[in-house]
């Protein structure tokens, strides 16, 4: 007689290793994480990109504004439309151009662009630099306590106008006198947010009111955004 066989049992569920089940949790957060970045970005604006450095970029072309406030673009003050001047403005848009490559490789090659303004006068510039990145807000200044050191501000100064924060450098003065007006001068104003920034480095008298500086920030930032 033939014998059958007994069917054999079904195979036990085995348990996850120890670990296990937590790690493939967390994976499953982490992707749907990024997802909703990425929603998020293309919601916003589409052209969004994060960078190797972790910075928002965006590749879509700036175009610098014609004019801020009493300031022109370089070459187009009357005093630089003479022969004598026309190597200096080739010299002052050749830099421009250059620089203006090197300031979108050091953000991951997003659009960037620097441009030179100038008052009719030419006493008061300002170097525009905008870029389609993220930076740092505001801008980092170190700390000086003026006193300890004895002086009515410190050397190295924060000033914040809206969401403009500007980077000043004082003339000391002993504590309890009053600085002179031109004691102040502003090195650089920047706004940032999202994927844009535009910074503003002054030289000549308007380097000395920082306010109007972070008010032509805006401005720009107005053109731009």
């Amino acid at each position: 007689m033939t014998e059958v066989p007994e069917p054999s049992s079904p195979p036990v569920p085995t348990e996850p290793a120890s670990g296990q089940s937590t790690s493939v949790g967390r994976w499953a957060l982490i992707v749907a994480g990024l997802a909703g970045l990425t929603i998020g970005v293309l919601a916003v604006g589409g052209a969004w990109l994060l960078s190797g450095s972790g910075t928002l970029t965006d590749s879509q072309p700036i175009t610098a504004p014609d004019r801020i406030g009493a300031f022109v673009p370089f070459e187009q003050v009357e005093l630089n439309k003479s022969p004598r001047a026309a190597n200096n403005v080739t010299r002052i848009q050749s830099w421009n151009e250059q620089s203006s490559q090197r300031l979108s490789r050091s953000h991951g090659g997003t659009a960037a662009v620097v441009r030179t303004y100038a008052d009719e006068t030419l006493k008061s510039q300002l170097t525009v630099m905008i870029f389609r990145a993220s930076s740092p807000h505001p801008q980092y200044v170190p700390y000086e306590d003026p006193a300890e050191l004895g002086v009515e501000r410190p050397l190295n100064e924060l000033q914040e106008f809206g969401q403009v924060s500007c980077s000043i450098r004082n003339n000391t003065t002993r504590a309890g006198k009053a600085p002179e007006p031109d004691s102040v001068n502003t090195i650089s104003c920047a706004r940032t947010g999202g994927a844009l920034t535009v910074e503003i480095r002054p030289s000549g008298d308007v380097r000395h009111e920082p306010q109007q500086v972070a008010a032509m920030v805006d401005q720009v930032w107005d053109t731009v955004s």
